[in-house]
């Protein structure tokens, strides 16, 4: 894989720029086959197409000429998924702890409540 569309991480390690591999598809395709093509991505990964079946519907759409960058797209996903060493933005955690309520053992206990049988009693 080139280091086009890269993104540099620590340890020499890069997630690959998934965004600009899928605009590259959009844009080659067209409005109608790009839309077949999502179609038959997200049927894959809900388990509604086999490897097999992919291949072939991906065949079809895409054409010989966007297999390679089909092929960069997925092995990027799993790249980032793999490699994903980048943390969340920290987020500042209040100086005083969230009101909570009162401790479980603090509370009053709980009145148990009627048992009303047939005809309202």
């Amino acid at each position: 894989m080139s280091s086009e569309g890269s993104l540099p991480l620590g340890g020499g390690v890069k997630r690959v720029d998934v965004v600009a591999l899928r605009k590259k598809i959009a844009v080659g395709l067209g409005q109608e086959k790009v839309r077949k093509y999502w179609d038959i991505l997200i049927r894959f990964t809900q388990f509604k197409l086999s490897k097999e079946e992919l291949d072939t519907h991906a065949r079809q759409v895409l054409g010989a000429d966007y297999i390679p960058l089909h092929n960069e797209l997925i092995h990027g996903i799993f790249q980032n998924a793999l490699v994903s060493t980048i943390n969340p933005p920290t987020v500042e955690t209040p100086a005083v702890p969230l009101d909570m309520g009162e401790p479980l053992a603090e509370r009053p206990a709980k009145k148990p409540k009627k048992k009303v049988g047939p005809g309202g009693q």
